[in-house]
């Protein structure tokens, strides 16, 4: 028998009685009527059930006229199509819908297994929604089916005034796409990273708060009109992010935005998200007075065609202090294009099997101000890196695994042996145990750091590691749905340390019966204060985008309820992953 459990409790700590509906009802024709909802509904639960995309609007539409917050959690059930004439198979889906007041709609971590948006395109047709997020982790994955959805489903959304569409990655195409809609805003984020207000013309600057506080990038079509640009000039702007298509440049464009970007005294960063680069592109951004450029081109990297223009743009760029490049392919005119630079952190990803890598330790060698790395691989290029890491003088070094390079853990490990650095983040790793087939750990590893001082994991499973004696700060974000907060381990750890350290915990759960378990055991480390023990929610507003909201403050010594994010890219991405659980936010020391 198939089931939706409505869980009508006020406070999920303490759920008691549930309403059960039975779907597959002998009378057919009362399967596709929508279950009646208790005004007071918090929470629904919809798993392994079957249903028409239908009966899936009319529930949304209730939900939607409800003046408080729904979570509705789908969990691989199978919407069928309702239009007439179709022959598309059921669709299988995951995801965990959040509905608000003023008529707020968020779908958060959507997982298509089988098939594409169409069932849940239909779900959304014609609903009264004003703000909608998605959050495309897995369905971006096969874009056709997402533009499809795009053009399919928004036009029938006739109250929507704002688009939100987070995804891993960011790639010219995606933004070409969400730039050719016509909504009020349309705002583009990535997990970890940044998020932008996607500006295709004039009249929506003066919609756009532009400040020198302003948080959001301002997102334009590298080829955009002459008016947008000439709009552009003088305008107080910090952050930018060009995208499109390099090859299509024309040479007046690039007299026109040469001029617009001179004009923006107040620039500071720069993304350049295109698929691939002309001389032009380069000698528009000459002499910028920016201080972080990235340069990217999606999820397979940018093509870089004009490695000699490239290498001129970032001569003449003398402030610049952060450099991130994620291009298709690493080759040896790429490594002397960054050879001499004043930066002060750079930034690789996609990296390869580096076959350059005595021309990559020339250059990384001449970056004699550099002090902080990051690396993200999906492959065993890491390790090799890190062997021309020993002769820097960096301070702060950020790696990055895929799920695929896990095979190279043990070798990432001896690699790390004896680096002088001060702070050290790792994450995109299965877990921090063990392998069963090795008899090393990263222990060691960690162990023989003696000048480390911060030390942040962003990990899914835990167990014990030995801590470096110099260790000051220590971060852990720890986000696994199938497994309880691993807190014994992580006390057993912490147990052996005979210095103070100043402890941050964060941790998405499900549930949160077990909380003042967790307050019990902390306690139990010899001279602890702990000065922040809360519970968050995520709450969707039309008004603010998100928040996060105090659900539950166990402790709250210093009375501090903020993130305190700063420049952490893994708390950043941390909190983007668990916007669908419960976060358990500790802060403490020992010693």
């Amino acid at each position: 028998m198939r089931l939706i459990i409505f869980s009508d409790s006020a406070d999920l700590v303490t759920s008691v009685l549930p309403v059960v509906i039975v779907l597959n009802h002998a009378e057919p024709a009362r399967c596709g009527d929508l279950p009646p909802v208790l005004p007071s509904i918090q929470y629904i639960d919809l798993r392994w059930v079957e249903f028409s995309s239908s009966w899936l609007r009319s529930l949304f539409s209730t939900l939607l006229t409800l003046d408080h917050e729904v979570q509705c959690i789908i969990t691989r059930c199978y919407i069928t199509s309702t239009v007439e004439g179709s022959d598309r198979e059921t669709e299988l889906i995951s995801t965990n819908i959040r509905t608000g007041f003023n008529n707020t709609f968020y779908a958060q971590h959507c997982l298509l297994f089988r098939k594409s948006l169409h069932g849940f395109g239909e779900a959304l047709h014609g609903l009264n929604i004003k703000w909608l997020r998605i959050n495309v982790e897995y369905a971006i994955l096969n874009r056709s089916d997402f533009v499809v959805f795009l053009y399919k489903s928004l036009p029938s959304l006739s109250s929507l005034e704002k688009l939100d569409v987070c995804v891993d990655d960011i790639s010219p195409d995606l933004c070409d796409d969400l730039h050719s809609l016509s909504i009020k805003s349309v705002t583009l984020s990535q997990r970890g990273g940044w998020r932008g207000l996607i500006v295709n013309h004039v009249s929506q600057l003066s919609q756009v708060l532009i400040s020198p506080t302003q948080m959001e990038t301002i997102i334009i079509d590298v080829n955009a009109h002459p008016d947008l640009l000439e709009a552009l000039c003088g305008r107080n702007i910090n952050s930018l992010c060009l995208f499109g298509s390099g090859e299509h440049l024309e040479v007046k464009n690039v007299s026109a935005l040469c001029r617009s970007l001179s004009s923006l005294k107040q620039l500071d960063k720069l993304d350049v998200i295109v698929n691939n680069d002309t001389p032009g592109l380069w000698q528009a951004l000459h002499g910028l007075n920016i201080k972080s450029l990235s340069l990217s081109g999606g999820k397979t990297g940018l093509i870089v065609n004009h490695v000699s223009a490239l290498a001129q743009l970032l001569a003449s760029l003398i402030h610049l202090e952060t450099l991130s490049i994620k291009v298709s392919k690493y080759n040896l005119c790429l490594w002397e294009a960054i050879h001499g630079l004043n930066i002060k952190c750079l930034s690789l990803c996609n990296l390869g099997q580096l076959d350059h890598i005595s021309s990559l330790s020339q250059s990384l060698a001449s970056l004699t101000n550099l002090e902080t790395l990051c690396v993200k691989s999906p492959c065993g290029g890491v390790p090799r890196l890190l062997e021309t890491v020993c002769g820097l003088n960096i301070t702060c070094l950020s790696i990055g695994l895929s799920i695929e390079a896990s095979d190279t853990c043990q070798q990432l490990w001896e690699a790390l042996i004896g680096l002088n650095i001060q702070s050290l983040s790792m994450s995109g790793f299965l877990h921090m145990r063990k392998n069963i087939q090795e008899e090393h750990t990263i222990s060691p590893s960690l162990s023989s750091l003696s000048q480390l001082q911060m030390l942040t994991l962003y990990v899914s499973h835990f167990d014990d590691i030995q801590l470096p004696q110099s260790l000051k700060y220590l971060n852990i974000y720890w986000c696994d749905e199938e497994y309880d907060f691993p807190l014994s381990d992580i006390v057993g750890m912490l147990s052996a340390c005979t210095q103070r350290i100043e402890i941050k915990l964060e941790c998405g759960v499900t549930f949160t019966e077990s909380i003042e378990g967790y307050k019990i055991e902390i306690e139990t480390l010899k001279n602890v204060k702990m000065t922040r023990f809360l519970i968050y929610t995520w709450k969707p507003s039309i008004e603010n985008g998100s928040d996060w909201c105090v659900q539950k403050v166990v402790v709250g010594v210093d009375g501090n309820h903020d993130d305190d994010i700063g420049d952490d890219k893994l708390y950043k991405q941390f909190i983007d992953d668990v916007a669908d659980l419960h976060r358990i936010s500790v802060r403490f020391r020992i010693n």
